[in-house]
């Protein structure tokens, strides 16, 4: 999963900053291993000096076994680079709006949930809907720490990761309860429940676009240097 922390919000812009103006050369590679349910799972590692780092791991790392003939992405992995910035190159500023962007795309549990092999066993899919409860839960939770992190761009910004983070746990909801469907316990009121979960996250979801854009007109950026008015 991506590690995000009040600190990489912060130090977006910086490290930006330093990437553009000094070249430096990270090694990574891929690893991957398959599942018990067959899915594949991909993690990054840098090369730190003769050994390897710890395995990074993207949100989006589950590729399904089902897929065949098209290529399938991760979610973004931000790396740190070592490189000491120009001391007269001020920082960029910071986006909120590019950074609610980024985090949203680790809101992918409902196509994770559609990605489930429907032909596997009953107990099998409902391990894979148990993982993706538990991961929807974790990010819901990170997301939620970030919220005073955007509290100084405004309202808007400030509700828009809270929205992001309702909607990651109304989807860890889903997850859990069809979970218990695939167990087979008896109750016939649980596709009731999982659709109203998918409403929930749904109006969580509206509401999220609506602050995020309300967001990006909250923190114009500055018109670059040379570009006029």
């Amino acid at each position: 999963m991506r590690r995000i922390a009040f600190a990489l919000v912060l130090a977006i812009a910086a490290v930006a900053s330093t990437a553009t103006a000094q070249q430096s050369e990270v090694e990574v590679r891929i690893v991957a291993q398959r599942l018990d349910d067959g899915r594949v799972e991909f993690a990054l590692q840098q090369r730190d000096g003769d050994s390897w780092g710890p395995r990074i791991l993207p949100t989006r790392r589950f590729f399904p076994v089902s897929s065949r003939g098209r290529w399938l992405h991760s979610s973004a992995i931000s790396l740190a680079v070592a490189a000491p910035a120009p001391a007269a190159s001020p920082a960029a500023p910071l986006d909120p709006f590019v950074v609610l962007v980024d985090l949203w795309d680790g809101v992918t549990f409902l196509d994770e949930m559609n990605d489930v092999d429907r032909n596997a066993s009953p107990a099998a899919q409902a391990a894979a809907f148990f993982g993706i409860q538990e991961r929807a839960h974790d990010y819901s939770v990170r997301l939620l720490g970030l919220v005073p992190a955007f509290a100084p761009y405004g309202a808007a910004c400030e509700a828009a990761i809270s929205d992001m983070s309702e909607v990651a746990r109304m989807d860890g909801f889903v997850a859990a309860y069809y979970s218990l469907i695939y167990e087979g316990w008896p109750h016939v009121d649980y596709f009731d429940v999982v659709k109203a979960y998918r409403d929930a996250a749904k109006a969580a979801s509206d509401r999220y676009f609506d602050n995020a854009w309300e967001c990006r007109n909250d923190n114009p950026l500055p018109t670059p240097p040379g570009r006029g008015t």
